[in-house]
């Protein structure tokens, strides 16, 4: 992830999230942030119910809907700035890590 440029070495972390690291199918790692454990307990909760896709998709008619979307990795493709980079940041075994 450093080299793809997903991930940047940090020296201090304001914040730290540890990893989990749950097998693919193809038996790779997955590096996932466990974040129950820092910032999810400082988040606040919409009451806000999220709308139905479908609801949406009615109230754009009689318009036509086009797009086209690559979700591989679509969290990745997402520009993050420095505050939400910072809390991102995971801790591994080799140091501390934020998104770019």
């Amino acid at each position: 992830h450093i080299n793809q440029g997903i991930l940047e070495p940090v020296d201090f972390a304001k914040w730290e999230t540890p990893i989990v690291t749950p097998l693919k199918k193809d038996g790779s790692l997955r590096i996932c942030a466990d974040y129950k454990v820092s910032i999810n307990k400082y988040l606040h909760i919409s009451a806000y119910p999220v709308p139905v896709i479908q609801h949406l998709l009615h109230s754009f008619e009689p318009g036509t809907i086009f797009a086209k979307l690559d979700m591989s990795q679509a969290y990745q493709q997402l520009p993050v700035d420095d505050t939400a980079a910072d809390l991102q940041t995971i801790v591994t075994h080799r140091g501390a890590f934020r998104c770019r």
